[in-house]
């Protein structure tokens, strides 16, 4: 850490406000996206030390899809049930497995009619409903269209996933919202689209350089989720989310 001030004067008075800084060894984006079955993305990097510089994927995560149907809520409020044979109409439940060695996990959830103003919220709670930051779980609940919860390494264990109706319009049958809901699973090794992550050999303080991301033979109309991480040798310095939309 280095320590300041920083001080304004005039008018017979004077402000000095105090100032801590703590310098990192790599600025790189949290995340990007790229588009395309095969292609290449340019990640730009900034260093704040001097040495060796190596990157590597981690990913790319296919992900796994499925569609359902969900009733309106016509309380517009959510509570979790532990008995799922409890749930109401307006909760679709789902388990998914998370393995250990997981990297990341992203779960979300969509909506399917065109011209609906259905807004559907997204709950993802953690084994034992006991996450590693003490929290029960996560919840995404916008009043947009997609929900979205990504857990940077998950503990492993099974992840119970409630798509909830808040409001949503009429469907064939009554009021509901049909969705599609999916998971993505990176792990450190494995995935599709070869990726193949090109760096400097070393980092010059001060300096900037780009890493350079390149995949192929992805399957069309989905979107694949990769880490690029970044390390000197004996540490990981940092990681980049990527996502990829094949076309």
């Amino acid at each position: 850490w280095g320590f300041g001030a920083l001080t304004w004067e005039g008018a017979g008075k004077e402000v000095r406000i105090p100032l801590a800084f703590r310098p990192e060894a790599l600025a790189a984006p949290l995340v990007l996206s790229g588009a395309g079955a095969s292609g290449e993305l340019a990640i730009p990097l900034e260093f704040g030390y001097t040495g060796p510089f190596f990157a590597r994927v981690e990913g790319l995560a296919v992900p796994q899809i499925v569609m359902g149907e969900v009733s309106d809520d016509p309380l517009d409020f959510y509570t979790f049930l532990e008995n799922d044979a409890a749930l109401p109409d307006h909760v679709r439940r789902y388990r998914i497995t998370v393995p250990g060695g997981t990297r990341y996990l992203r779960v979300a959830a969509a909506t399917l009619d065109e011209g609906a103003e259905d807004d559907i919220d997204l709950y993802v709670f953690c084994p034992e409903r006991s996450c590693a930051d003490g929290n029960e779980g996560y919840a995404s609940t916008t009043t947009g269209a997609v929900e979205f919860v990504d857990i940077y390494e998950p503990l492993p264990g099974e992840y119970v996933i409630d798509i909830h109706g808040f409001e949503t319009d009429d469907v064939v049958g009554g009021p509901g919202a049909r969705f599609e809901m999916g998971t993505w699973l990176i792990a450190a090794a494995g995935g599709a689209g070869a990726p193949t992550v090109a760096v400097p050999a070393g980092a010059t303080v001060g300096g900037g350089a780009e890493a350079r991301l390149a995949w192929a033979g992805l399957e069309p109309g989905l979107s694949h989720l990769g880490l690029v991480v970044f390390s000197d040798g004996e540490r990981d310095l940092g990681d980049t989310l990527v996502e990829i939309f094949s076309e």
